[in-house]
Parts: structure tokens; sequence; C-alpha cells
């Protein structure tokens, strides 16, 4: 799926600060491909962690099949001399992420863990209760923590599955603590993946400029109805 050409210039007035946000609707490999050099000062995202993930629903995620790194190749070029990729992952393909952060020139400096606050479900004869999903921080030369140091473990309760927009929502809050964490006030916000917008939304709540794109039609226009409701 192409991007047409008036979201992809939102995207570059976001870039150089003529308007707050935008959400494109397509691969995030042509958004990608399309904006400048040094234009992003962070990469928050949960993409496709390659495990054919089904919720209780039976909903799907796309191109869920094998890891969906493709896109870190332009994240080197993308992202300023002090810029930084914030990546969530999963067990079973942590080292797969890795990897391929590593190879796309980024030094991988932290692993988070996300505690749930509540275990979901699975082999429950076989398997502890999963209560915690993974994220690999990862930078350029010249970043630097804008405040306190954060830790290495986050507590935020996850979406209720009965509430959730997305079958892999991330809470708003948590997304708050990550932005909060690694950005400055105004830098510019990159989410590939942006599914039903939870970065997008704390991004606007905190001062940050942001750009997303989302394959999904559905989520693109639930995230668009988030992104327009938020309020700094």
């Amino acid at each position: 799926m192409q991007l047409n050409n008036s979201k992809s210039r939102a995207a570059l007035d976001v870039a150089r600060g003529d308007r707050r946000w935008s959400l494109s609707l397509g691969d995030c490999r042509t958004l990608l491909a399309r904006l400048p050099d040094a234009s992003i000062d962070a990469i928050i995202t949960d993409p496709p962690y390659g495990m054919n993930y089904v919720s209780w629903t039976g909903q799907r995620v796309k191109n869920d099949g094998a890891p969906f790194v493709w896109w870190l190749g332009e994240v080197d070029r993308l992202l300023k001399d002090d810029g930084c990729l914030f990546c969530f992952t999963i067990q079973q393909v942590q080292e797969d992420w890795r990897r391929a952060i590593s190879w796309a020139g980024l030094k991988i400096q932290s692993q988070i863990i996300w505690d749930k606050c509540v275990h979901g479900s699975g082999d429950c004869k076989r398997q502890f209760g999963p209560q915690h999903e993974l994220a690999w921080f990862a930078t350029k030369k010249g970043y630097g923590f804008p405040g306190k140091r954060p830790t290495t473990v986050i507590r935020h309760s996850r979406v209720h599955a009965v509430q959730r927009l997305h079958p892999t929502e991330k809470p708003v809050d948590l997304m708050k603590n990550i932005v909060e964490s690694i950005t400055e006030a105004d830098d510019v916000v990159l989410d590939p993946f942006a599914g039903s917008g939870s970065t997008g939304v704390a991004c606007v709540e905190l001062g940050r400029r942001f750009i997303g794109c989302e394959l999904v039609e559905e989520y693109v226009n639930v995230a668009r109805t988030r992104l327009r409701k938020a309020k700094p």
C-alpha cells in the first residue's frame, strides 16, 4: 500500500515544525524513505514481533509471521546524532530484534521490562504466567537522557482486553512514561507502527511533535480520532 503525497507532505510539515502531528495510512517503509536525513529525535514503536499473535477475540497483527525488521535500514539515516530508538519486543524473538537493531547501526544500551501488573494466558500447565513484555533501547553516539535516569522496569497496568482498540494496544500512561523519559519538549517522535495511536496521544499531551504510520485503515481512523481529542 502506497502513501499519497498529501500524507507524506504532512509528515514533512511536522519535521519542519509547521504542524504538531501527522498520521499516514500505508506501508511505513514508503514514508520513512521520504523523510529527510536527521529529521527525527526518537523512534518509539511496537512493531509486529514475528510470533503470529492471535488475540482472545481472534484478531491478528499484519506482517507478524516473522520479525518485521525491514524498516530498520532507515533508522540511522533518519535519527539525529543524539537520537534514540525504543522498540518493544518479546522473549521468543528478542535476539532477532537485538541483532537487527545493531546491524542497523545503533548501539543497544538497555533492555526494558514492562511489568503489566497482571499475568496473561498461555499454557497454564507448563508456563509461568506471562506478566511482562520487553523492549530494546538503543542510541546514536550523541544521545543523553534529558532528565532523571530511568530504570529498566516500568510498571503500568495493561489495557483490559474488552477495552482495547487494537489487539496489542499499549496504555497511554505507559507511553507517556517512555516519551517523557527519553525525549524533550518539541522533539520529533516517529512511530512507524502506530496502531490505535497511543504513542501519538502521549506525544501530543507532553508537547512533542509526532509522525505516525499505520497499515490498517480501521486503526488509522481510531488513532486520528484519539489524536484530535488529545490536549497538551
